[in-house]
């Protein structure tokens, strides 16, 4: 019976390709085909749900060798080792160029290490990572306003906002730089929110990665390792539950942003709120006028405020844009390895030796939010201290 050999599907009558469209078709109760099944990978190839013999007719490479073109099983016949990359022959300089770029659309990552160090007593040892990813939306119908942070030909997650250029000495409230297009002809150019609107970049890091140095002296050992994230931006205002809108009452003057509006900075504020701009105090670097809602109207020149700059909270918000770029020293630790005694071998024991160590170290960054690996209204990671002992037998 072992011995016997049988064809387990002989008795089911063979399906063409057509039929399995047929029945395929069938389920997609009218969705497409393309659409709905057909997987577009970023360089352009279209994967289907199914594939069947009659694909691979013609096919030269499917006895392909490893060494021989078109090198689907690597370049070597020997030692090949796998890597996902993209190779660029520079036949043509500019269309080498045309094609890096299109590859760093697409991410890069980079992972140099080695031994620095080398002696009888002391090793040095040092690893460092860089992931370089872009993206870019090619094609999007939002459903929402012109104002949406997803737009065609801009990385997912953009911030599109106004560049704030500073306190108006004169009166009191963030001024925008004004784009190169405007028509400053054009009546109310300055209230007209399309005019400040500019990328100013995105909340997903471009560039993000990690390190570890490591030194060793004779029986001592000592580790450092972090990780570092470079050119993301967020919006750093944080909401209070108090505003203006949530009093009842005729709006006399609108808060250019919860900077401006008295009833938010009535509640627990920043100390540096002090350093804020008044008519005996015109600066320019440091907190706008306070604007109280539902006060008397404010008239400069026989303007009010909302007539020399636009108020629309999206590009007003570009005041609290920052960069939360940082560099941080998450691990250290420290150990000595006992050397071999007389006291050892008569315990038994192995190897002895002491360990301590520390988490969450530092962090290097200009942003003003505590922690900007976690941006927000958001209590810090804690810092944790770590000693050891280590024996074995």
């Amino acid at each position: 019976m072992a011995d016997k050999k049988e064809k387990l599907f002989s008795d089911f009558s063979p399906v063409s390709t057509e039929q399995w469209m047929e029945k395929v078709t069938a389920d997609l109760k009218g969705a497409d085909f393309e659409k709905k099944l057909v997987w577009k990978t970023n360089e352009g190839f279209k994967v289907k749900p199914f594939y069947r013999m009659e694909d691979l007719e013609g096919l030269k490479t499917t006895n392909a060798l490893p060494g021989e073109f078109p090198y689907l099983r690597g370049t070597k016949k020997n030692n090949n080792e796998w890597l996902v990359r993209q190779e660029i022959k520079v036949e043509c300089p500019k269309e080498a160029n045309a094609k890096a770029l299109d590859i760093l659309n697409k991410g890069v990552e980079v992972t140099v290490s080695g031994q620095i160090v080398k002696t009888k007593d002391f090793k040095l040892n040092v690893s460092i990572n860089a992931a370089y990813n872009a993206n870019k939306l090619v094609e999007y119908n939002s459903p929402y306003s012109s104002y949406s942070s997803e737009q065609e030909g801009y990385p997912i997650s953009s911030l599109f906002s106004g560049i704030c250029n500073g306190i108006d000495p004169k009166l009191g409230i963030y001024t925008y730089k004004l784009r190169s297009d405007t028509d400053r002809k054009e009546n109310n150019y300055r209230k007209d929110s399309d005019n400040y609107r500019f990328y100013i970049g995105t909340s997903n890091a471009p560039i993000n990665g990690g390190y570890s140095i490591n030194f060793s002296y004779k029986q001592f050992s000592l580790g450092v390792s972090g990780n570092y994230s470079i050119g993301n931006k967020i919006n750093s205002e944080i909401s209070s539950p108090a505003y203006y809108s949530v009093v009842a009452g005729s709006v006399q003057n609108n808060p250019q942003t919860s900077r401006s509006d008295l009833y938010v900075n009535h509640l627990n504020v920043s100390k540096d709120v002090v350093n804020r701009w008044t008519e005996s105090n015109p600066i320019t670097n440091g907190y706008p006028r306070l604007v109280d809602a539902y006060g008397t109207k404010i008239s400069i020149d026989g303007k009010f405020l909302e007539d020399y700059t636009t108020t629309l909270s999206y590009i007003t918000n570009g005041a609290f844009i920052e960069n939360i770029s940082y560099f941080k020293i998450s691990n250290i630790y420290l150990n000595y390895s006992f050397p071999d005694a007389q006291w050892m071998r008569k315990a038994r024991i192995t190897s002895f030796g002491l360990t301590a160590s520390v988490s969450n170290v530092c962090i290097f960054s200009n942003y003003s939010g505590i922690d900007p690996e976690t941006p927000g209204a958001v209590y810090p990671q804690a810092r944790n201290f770590t000693l050891g002992l280590n024996i074995g037998f």
